[in-house]
Parts: C-alpha cells; sequence; structure tokens
C-alpha cells in the first residue's frame, strides 16, 4: 500500500474517533464550554 494511502487511513480512523469523543466529553463536562468565546473573528470578516 502506497504510504499516502495510509496516512490518509489513519487521518480519517483519528477524526472518526476523535469528533465523537469531543462531542460525548462536551455532553460529560459543559462547564469546560462556558468561557469559550471566538477572537479575532472581525479581522477575518
Amino acid at each position: 500500500m502506497h504510504p499516502r494511502h495510509v496516512l490518509q487511513n489513519w487521518q480519517s480512523v483519528l477524526f472518526g474517533i476523535g469528533l465523537p469523543g469531543m462531542g460525548i466529553a462536551s455532553q460529560m463536562y459543559p462547564e469546560t464550554m462556558l468561557d469559550a468565546e471566538v477572537r479575532g473573528r472581525r479581522r477575518v470578516i
């Protein structure tokens, strides 16, 4: 298998594990998101 395909496969696996993991963690610990805010958005827009 070509190394590029192996890297893409691992990226897909890690993304597939990480995204639901972040969702579960945000449900378990909602107090960690209270102080979350976007900074520097006006510079981009």
